[in-house]
Order: structure tokens, then sequence, then C-alpha cells
């Protein structure tokens, strides 16, 4: 289990800096948001709520993070990013829905690295 929390980890930090660039290049080059770009957005959010079901059912086993504090409030923030984002979006313009969109990928992108972190990825 621990080790599908740390592969899922990667594969978080990795999509989220695949979709913080496709959101970026959708609001510089397009001004909206791609319909993939959406698809893609509500398939993140099911991954994270899958790494979150996995680190929620390590810390009940009693496995702990190497910084728990951080790890148990930014763990659960990347669950809200990006629902949080796409429900701000609607009824907004489509430069403006796409810009907010960006900058949510960008904040999950920093909240998943410093998730890893917390978790005790990057001191070994």
């Amino acid at each position: 289990m621990l080790t599908a929390h740390r592969i899922l980890a990667i594969i978080v930090v990795v999509l989220a800096l695949a979709g913080t660039l496709w959101a970026v290049h959708d609001w510089l080059r397009r001004g909206s948001i791609h319909p993939r770009l959406t698809t893609f957005t509500i398939a993140m959010s099911g991954v994270i709520g899958l790494q979150a079901l996995f680190g929620i059912t390590l810390a009940i086993l009693g496995n702990r993070p190497a910084d728990g504090t951080t790890h148990f409030v930014v763990g659960p923030l990347t669950l809200f990013v990006l629902p949080v984002a796409r429900r701000a979006t609607a009824g907004r313009s489509d430069r403006a829905a796409s810009a907010t969109l960006a900058v949510a990928w960008f904040v999950l992108l920093l909240l998943a690295l410093r998730a890893v972190g917390s978790g005790g990825m990057l001191s070994g």
C-alpha cells in the first residue's frame, strides 16, 4: 500500500506538471479551455481522490509521513483545488476561465510537490 501511495504521488506530480503546461498554453494561445483539458481536469480529480484513499488507509493502519502535520494539511488541499477552480470558472468569460484553470493547475503542482516532500519522498 505504501509503495502504491508513493508511485501514485509521482504520477500526480507528473500529471500536474502536464496539466499546468496545457492549461497555461490554452490560456495564452487559445484564450479558452480545450474540452479535452476539461476531461483531463475531471480525471485528475479522480486520480487525486484515489491517492487520498491510499493515504487515509495508510493513516488508519498507523503509517505516518515524515512531516505529518504539513502532509495532513497539504495532502487534502490537493483534493479541492481543481473542483473549486472548475466551479469558479462557471459563467466567466473564456479568457478568465482559462486563466483561473491555469492558476489552479499551477497551485495543484505546488501542493503536490509539497505533499511529496512532506511525505518523505524527497528526503529518502
